[in-house]
């Protein structure tokens, strides 16, 4: 009976659009073209935890919403429509609606493949499937559970090609270079912050708000920023904000680096080092053991040495010392070399000077965002600390930021305007902390170096606990390590600096967009270097008191807009043309004073230029300006046929007025071998793609101005007669030598790809082969001193 009723109702409602439900005695009747509102929940399948963010779209309309901080959401929808449930990283889902169930509860699984993902390649979006040149998307999801001071550390071993040199100095910037070296000068790539062209470090910026970052590593791909692109592009793109109620997140970390012990070198023992020069000695013809060559520190038999029990007492050394000499009570540590008296015993069992200058350092961060908006209005707010040790003794870095994305949309999603800010203050403190000021992390003068030299028979300190050094007999010239890291501790470089943009973005008509985006980035450092004196130190200095201050501001502003036409032709003609304009201005102003001979040494109080028995000043600046227009065309036929054609044209103030303007073209070609008809049977072949290209970009990292003669006054040295001696005569001189013929460097590189995904895209894997040439390298040809005198080679 009952089968009999349901085929009369079906046969009297669907042809209304009605749908009924039987329920005991009653017949509940619904309309198919009714709007009602259903709820639900999305979450990982891989960690059950909610997602927020996921985009609801009724499939074939443009109804939708996404999910809260919670991954709830509620959309309108009808009888048997289907809705489709995406997010980045997982499997896109549908489910059918039925009229009879308002709550869903959906899954996402995540996706094993990123072709999908839609990333940023230059003022504009593509998918990773479509792109043409050779593009490293990198992940950066695990980046929080590897905190660094530098974001960039995430490319080591994530991105093909890409090399990255660390130091070790706690708040710098690893090296990267992508594909080697493409110059002799500066090999840094140009970074893309939000849209915002960026040449610098990167310690400024937090990893944890990083949303994603690709390399451009070929000139077909890099080529649309042209002038600065020489040495590949690193495109970074910060967190924003979505739909739905705030979501709180706070991240923190603590953790400990150490420095690999088991791979620091294995240094004589002093009585391996004593057999050693003892045997020198022989081989050279001398008599080991007597006075000046061996015998002070390693006695009188002229076969085996003997280890001394003090190696300076006074003006003693090695064997020469008694009882009497290291009396305690002679001891004076002044620094007036007339009553210098140390006592340094002989470390024996020897000194491990690698243990001595290194240490477990912490490491820790905490951040603090909060996400969320509305149908109109999206935001991200963050916050963070960050606090590094450096391995190095008496080292270490900190860093605050605070950071502000927001958008907000019009005129029915038509109008889009925005802006992504950050503030944030760093301070680094210690050995190295001002490259050149202070010395390096690298080289002969580093402390590693001075770890290297000095010899291990010298202690850390003497009997009073001050440092112990190389003043003595035969025990070379090194500095103590240790000391050097100590007295540099105070040195610091401080910034704060202001980095961010505005933008709108227009929908003209269906397809057409119109974007315009001013940047600005200010930042004001400041620094110090303090020189103490290292009395043991055999060419130590008693009266090295120096203090070098600096201060100076970097400003740079950008304006670009741009105009972007996109459209599909009868569905299998993919059409995208882009075309901009771009102005980037830079100032860079430096004042910086240095001090010798301050009254109190040791003492900061003290340490104040005008407190300086002799002071100098001075202060530098340079100021540069770059105009371009630029252009690419897109273009794909049915997933298959793949082309894309760029132009860029750059005009730099750093070149004279006969070559300042360059063109740097490229073009890209790719087939989706994968997509046609003899492969798409094979079901193990995902994605398989051929793709090459071409293309030129340039550089023009020198110095300001290099086509015009520079002049700086003062005190300077003549070399030749001025009023009748070779004095010091105050006036114009040559700093610069100039070349107006001083033009574009430019690079041509040809690259030939292969990608490709197989097995239910469970293997991927990218293959190139590519060849770069360099022309017209800039360079600082040194010229002879009677050419230029005193003043700095023009580059040629």
């Amino acid at each position: 009976m009952q089968n009999e009723l349901s085929e009369v109702l079906e046969g009297v409602f669907k042809p209304l659009g009605i749908t009924y439900q039987l329920s005991e005695d009653k017949v509940l009747l619904f309309n198919l073209f009714q709007d009602f509102t259903i709820t639900g929940s999305v979450s990982s399948g891989d960690d059950k935890q909610p997602i927020y963010g996921a985009a609801i779209k009724v499939k074939g309309t443009t109804r939708g919403t996404s999910t809260d901080g919670n991954g709830h959401f509620s959309l309108e929808v009808r009888q048997a429509e289907v809705v489709e449930v995406s997010y980045i990283g997982f499997a896109t889902t549908e489910f059918v609606v039925d009229s009879t169930k308002r709550i869903y509860e959906v899954v996402l699984q995540p996706s094993l493949s990123t072709l999908d993902e839609v990333v940023v390649t230059g003022y504009s979006a593509q998918r990773v499937k479509d792109l043409t040149g050779s593009v490293a998307v990198v992940d950066v999801k695990g980046l929080k559970q590897q905190p660094a001071a530098s974001p960039v550390e995430a490319l080591q071993g994530k991105a093909t090609g890409v090399q990255i040199i660390n130091s070790g100095a706690p708040g710098a910037t690893p090296q990267i270079r992508i594909r080697g070296f493409s110059t002799i000068n500066n090999n840094d790539p140009l970074y893309i912050i939000d849209g915002m062209p960026y040449e610098g470090k990167l310690s400024w910026l937090s990893a944890n708000d990083i949303e994603s970052m690709q390399v451009l590593k070929d000139a077909s791909a890099a080529s649309i920023y042209g002038a600065r692109a020489n040495n590949g592009v690193v495109i970074v793109t910060t967190k924003q904000g979505g739909k739905g109620s705030p979501k709180i997140t706070l991240d923190t970390y603590y953790g400990t680096q150490a420095p690999n012990r088991s791979r620091f070198p294995k240094m004589l023992t002093p009585q391996q080092y004593g057999e050693y020069v003892y045997r020198q000695q022989k081989n050279a013809g001398a008599t080991p053991g007597t006075s000046g060559t061996t015998g002070q520190n390693y006695g009188s038999d002229p076969d085996h040495p003997t280890l001394p029990e003090y190696l300076l007492a006074g003006d003693k050394m090695g064997h020469q010392i008694t009882a009497a000499d290291a009396d305690p009570a002679k001891y004076r540590y002044v620094m007036d070399p007339a009553q210098y008296y140390t006592i340094v015993p002989a470390n024996q069992a020897g000194t491990n000077w690698f243990d001595e200058i290194t240490q477990n350092a912490p490491i820790q961060t905490y951040q603090l965002s909060i996400l969320g908006g509305s149908e109109n209005a999206v935001y991200a707010l963050s916050g963070s600390a960050f606090k590094q040790e450096g391995t190095y003794q008496y080292t270490g870095f900190d860093r605050y930021t605070i950071r502000s994305n927001t958008k907000f949309t019009f005129l029915d999603d038509r109008l889009t305007i925005g802006e992504n800010m950050q503030y944030s203050a760093t301070n680094g403190h210690g050995f190295g902390v001002n490259e050149n000021r202070s010395g390096s992390y690298q080289g002969e003068d580093s402390a590693i170096g001075w770890a290297y030299r000095i010899q291990t028979i010298v202690p850390v300190y003497d009997i009073m606990g001050n440092f112990a050094g190389t003043k003595g007999s035969m025990l070379g010239n090194a500095d103590n390590p240790l000391a050097v890291l100590y007295r540099q501790k105070d040195n610091t470089n401080k910034s704060g600096q202001f980095f961010g943009s505005a933008f709108a973005d227009l929908k003209l008509v269906e397809g057409l967009n119109f974007r315009t985006t001013f940047g600005l980035r200010h930042e004001n450092f400041n620094g110090k270097s303090i020189g103490y004196p290292n009395p043991e130190r055999s060419e130590g200095s008693f009266t090295n008191n120096t203090l070098s201050e600096y201060r100076g501001t970097n400003t740079e502003w950008t304006w670009s807009n741009t105009a972007t036409y996109e459209n599909t032709f009868n569905g299998m003609h993919r059409l995208k043309i882009l075309a901009g304009t771009e102005a980037v201005e830079s100032n860079y102003h430096q004042l910086t004073g240095n001090g010798n001979d301050f009254f109190v040494s040791g003492d900061l109080n003290y340490y104040y230029l005008n407190t300086a028995a002799t002071t100098v000043g001075g202060s530098e600046g340079s100021e540069s300006s770059l105009f371009s227009i630029f252009g690419r065309v897109e273009y794909g036929f049915d997933d298959r046929y793949l082309l894309s054609a760029t132009v860029r044209r750059d005009g730099s103030s750093n070149f004279g007025p006969e070559n300042r303007y360059g063109t740097f073209p490229a073009a890209s070609i790719a087939w989706r071998v994968s997509n046609e008809g003899f492969l798409k049977q094979v079901s193990w072949v995902n994605d398989l793609k051929i793709r090459a290209g071409y293309g030129v970009t340039g550089n023009q990292r020198i110095p300001s101005f290099q086509f015009m003669r520079r002049y700086a006054s003062g005190v300077n040295p003549s070399f030749y007669p001025i009023g009748g001696g070779n004095g010091l005569t105050s006036g114009l001189w040559t700093s610069d030598y100039d070349n107006q013929s001083v033009k574009w460097e430019e690079l041509k590189s040809l690259n030939v790809g292969l990608d490709f995904t197989l097995f239910n895209n469970s293997i991927d894997g990218t293959f190139d082969w590519f060849d770069r040439r360099t022309s017209d390298v800039l360079y600082p040809v040194p010229q002879p001193a009677a050419a230029v005198g005193t003043g700095n080679s023009p580059y040629v």
